[in-house]
């Protein structure tokens, strides 16, 4: 059934060309437009430069929502492309059966030309009485004459309206070229589909790199040249969505406050002594290490990945989070992580409360990188009266946002 319906396409692609193939289609193969959309993958992912990632791969939701668009506008504009393959030949295959009843008109008109005198003659018959003798001739109910004049009409306003149809389906610049059409699909197809190749290849890292989760036998990421790429894709999607669903039953969220310096020398909880603070205070260039061992204290475990950072400042000497408000304006900040992402916080004023879901400083970047490692802040700040940080500021309180698997689950 499949070879007959190649067989089919070819030939009504090669007897409709303008209608149904592309500019220099090989005319042994099956119109492009009556292919499954699919066929284009390979085309469009080939040249792909896929040694680096164009997407951070630690920020999976985004990922995740990200691809979900994509795959679900590649799947609407394949079943827009299988839709106009249908639309195309239900046309095709109009045209081709009026084309045939034209011909068969044609070839009855030549007919009724050769047999005219006869089919007129036809027209008077005898008139016999009860025993079979002549007695005269009568018209015939039947105006031959009349009836082929309106056959020859008819056909010539089926040809005319076909012609029209052929027309205007083979000119490429109207709305109704289905080969334009198509065209246009393919072009959005391709931007479609190079993208979410793009995100997927980045989520594939970040599930493997952050939460251990790989391919599967059942779903495995799909080859450019798969036949069925697009299916393939959205499958190992899904399964990797719902992977994602169950590991997120196991994670926690936690916050830790830490002041950048306490008033005593102690170790403590605090990430550099005062002597640090005040040195790099001028410049409000700061920059301290935070590792496994110190995070420790707060009973934070080691595979925690940052979620978020505030900042808050501390005008009082109070050395207590829970103290604020400040009235020193921060104007400006900026961190750069031990991941070497680098951060801007908007403007805003500190503020009083450790509502997690207020962020004084508005970061919400940062996502599954790991805490550990070398940090740098810098602000810009004065105070309310205009002073400089360097007279105002007693001390600044980092927040970190964190994230962990709940190994006990």
């Amino acid at each position: 059934m499949k070879e007959e319906w190649q067989k089919l396409s070819i030939e009504l692609g090669n007897k409709f060309p303008k209608v149904l193939r592309y500019e220099r289609e090989d005319p042994k193969s099956p119109p492009k437009i009556t292919q499954a959309i699919d066929a284009f993958v390979e085309d469009a992912l080939r040249d792909l430069d896929t040694t680096k990632l164009l997407y951070d791969p630690c920020r999976i939701e985004d990922l995740q929502r990200l691809l979900s668009l994509r795959l679900d506008r590649c799947a609407a504009l394949r079943e827009q492309a299988y839709r106009l393959d249908q639309e195309s030949f239900r046309e095709v295959l109009d045209v081709e059966y009026r084309t045939k009843a034209i011909s068969a008109g044609e070839a009855l008109l030549a007919w009724s030309r050769e047999n005219e005198a006869t089919l007129l003659k036809n027209q008077r018959r005898t008139k016999t009485d009860a025993e079979g003798r002549t007695t005269g001739d009568e018209a015939s109910p039947v105006d031959w004459a009349g009836f082929f004049r309106a056959q020859e009409t008819q056909v010539a306003a089926m040809k005319q309206e076909l012609d029209a149809k052929i027309s205007r389906l083979s000119d490429r610049d109207s709305p109704g070229s289905f080969v334009a059409r198509h065209e246009m699909i393919v072009r959005q197809f391709s931007i479609d589909v190079r993208e979410a190749y793009l995100i997927a290849l980045a989520l594939k890292v970040g599930l493997e790199d952050l939460f251990f989760i790989v391919d599967s036998e059942d779903a495995r990421f799909p080859r450019i040249d798969d036949p069925k790429f697009l299916d393939g894709l959205i499958f190992w999607y899904k399964t990797m969505e719902s992977q994602i669903q169950r590991l997120s039953e196991r994670i926690r969220f936690g916050s830790v406050v830490i002041p950048f310096h306490q008033n005593d020398e102690g170790e403590g909880q605090r990430l550099m002594a005062k002597q640090s603070w005040l040195s790099q205070l001028p410049n409000s260039y700061f920059i301290f290490n935070i590792d496994y061992a110190f995070l420790k204290q707060f009973r934070i475990p080691e595979s925690a990945l940052l979620q978020g950072v505030d900042i808050w400042l501390d005008d009082t000497d109070s050395g207590n989070a829970n103290q604020f408000p400040s009235s020193t304006l921060l104007l400006n900040a900026s961190a750069r992580l031990p991941s070497g992402e680098n951060v801007i916080l908007p403007p805003s004023k500190t503020i009083a409360s450790l509502d997690p879901n207020i962020s004084p400083a508005g970061l919400k970047k940062g996502f599954n990188t790991s805490p550990f490692g070398d940090w740098t802040i810098q602000i810009q700040a004065r105070g309310a009266r205009g002073e400089t940080a360097q007279a105002v500021l007693k001390n600044m309180f980092l927040r970190l946002h964190l994230a962990w698997q709940d190994l006990k689950r």
